[in-house]
């Protein structure tokens, strides 16, 4: 199984610790949207979850999660009232491939007339946090993302609601010969379903 990064890691324990329960040997590799799905399509991978939007006809899919997506700065970041606001900032990405930085932040930056300073890419969510919580940068993250402990070093900031709404999605094969999948579907929207993906500190 490929999954997208950006997720917080309760989420990858669920799925290991249940498929266990179901008798299913889960393997997990964390990754981006692109390079996952790309992954997928050479059979190096039996499902992903990944951001919605990147899958094609040729993909069966199935919407897991809609979540929110927040502007995250330093501590003594001034409130953000426009995103205009952002115009000329340094943002802050975990890959350039990500679902958020791929589509997401083009979205951003076309609707507000924004000109990043520039775009750095930090590697990983850990990095990126740490990151923000310096001031070395804005970011734009899933709000499930923010653990208790990121949100006590970071301010986070609402989107307007044209911007907020993040899918992520399942990508799955429609018969295998060495496992049920309808019993995995089942087990991974089950975990999807966790309360604590609906606010921000886990």
């Amino acid at each position: 199984m490929g999954i997208i990064e950006c997720l917080p890691p309760y989420i990858i324990t669920s799925l290991i610790n249940l498929g266990q329960e179901l008798g299913l040997n889960i393997n997990v590799t964390v990754g981006n949207t692109i390079s996952l799905l790309n992954a997928y399509d050479k059979n190096e991978f039996d499902v992903v979850i990944i951001g919605a939007g990147f899958s094609n006809e040729k993909h069966t899919s199935k919407i897991l999660l809609s979540t929110e997506l927040v502007i995250a700065t330093d501590k003594s970041y001034p409130t953000i009232t426009n995103i205009s606001h952002l115009n000329g900032k340094t943002f802050l990405v975990s890959s350039k491939q990500c679902a958020t930085s791929k589509r997401n932040f083009e979205m951003l930056f076309n609707a507000g007339n924004i000109k990043p300073e520039r775009v750095i890419e930090c590697g990983s969510y850990p990095v990126l946090f740490s990151n923000i919580a310096l001031g070395k940068g804005v970011a734009l993250v899933l709000r499930c993302s923010i653990s208790n402990e990121i949100k006590s070093k970071i301010k986070v900031h609402k989107l307007d609601t044209s911007f907020n709404d993040f899918k992520i999605e399942l990508v799955h094969r429609t018969n295998y010969s060495y496992f049920d999948i309808d019993k995995l579907i089942n087990m991974i929207t089950s975990v999807f379903q966790d309360p604590r993906l609906s606010y921000i500190g886990y």
